[in-house]
């Protein structure tokens, strides 16, 4: 009886046909996990939005700074903790989350620390590297810095910074979280950080217009437009936006006072 063998070029076919099935499933499954993370992002930053006028309404209409200049905070585990790890927006903010850490301030990937992490690795993590980065210079307020509200620089600068829930002149197109990223003292990308700078403060602040893989996070104000070259932008009116570095490049969305004077090119001080 004679059995027949496949050739070496059928072989090649069914080699190259499987290849492609191959790629175009990989492709499929990149692209829905992508779009998966996209949607759990944009629901958590309006998560957050809400907690966040939960607290101001808890503060009789004051905003929660983005950087506290001192104080405590509660963590998961209903800890007290204090120093940076409190005085940075996200452990402020997590007792309006009812508790909901996972999934709101750490999404998607953040959202699965290792099993063996320790509590205070934890407490730091949330602290410093959240998914979203808060607009701080001009939404709550960064007492941390020459820029904090109030004082010697709102008495040189005026009102720059909102403070209360009835100061926005367009709350929908006014940025207070954005997906944000920093790069290790290695040198290489992390997800997620506490804080984004808009374009321009006193002088310009990025140094650069367009995201480049590679580049420090801070060309770009730290934040990450990693949705197809776009971030999830939240506004403070509660809506999400998926905006490119282009369209971020505009100080009305970050600046009250850029927003009454319809400046795109407004810098504090200079207007």
């Amino acid at each position: 009886m004679k059995i027949r063998a496949f050739t070496l070029i059928e072989l090649l076919v069914v080699i190259a046909i499987i290849s492609v099935l191959g790629g175009v499933t990989f492709t499929a499954v990149a692209s829905a996990r992508r779009s998966g993370n996209q949607t759990r992002e944009v629901s958590a930053g309006r998560q957050l939005m809400t907690a966040y006028v939960r607290a101001a309404t808890d503060r009789d209409g004051d905003l929660l700074p983005a950087y506290a200049a001192d104080g405590s905070a509660t963590n998961e585990a209903g800890q007290t903790i204090t120093g940076p790890s409190a005085q940075r927006y996200p452990w402020r903010l997590a007792q309006y989350l009812d508790g909901r850490v996972f999934g709101t301030l750490l999404v998607n990937d953040q959202a699965r620390p290792g099993q063996n992490s320790k509590r205070e690795d934890l407490d730091y993590l949330v602290s410093f590297a959240p998914t979203f980065g808060i607009n701080g210079t001009y939404v709550g307020g960064n007492f941390r810095g020459s820029l904090a509200p109030g004082g010697l620089a709102e008495k040189k600068f005026g009102r720059f910074c909102v403070t209360r829930m009835t100061d926005p002149v367009a709350p929908a197109r006014l940025i207070v979280f954005v997906s944000a990223h920093y790069t290790g003292v290695d040198g290489k990308p992390y997800l997620g950080y506490h804080t984004v700078n808009a374009p321009c403060e006193t002088r310009r602040i990025w140094s650069a217009g367009r995201y480049k893989d590679g580049a420090s996070a801070e060309t770009l104000g730290y934040i990450h437009p990693r949705y197809d070259g776009r971030a999830v932008a939240v506004m403070f009116d509660g809506h999400a936006e998926l905006l490119t570095p282009a369209e971020l490049d505009d100080m009305r969305r970050w600046s009250n006072q850029a927003a009454e004077l319809d400046r795109q090119d407004f810098l504090i001080g200079q207007n």
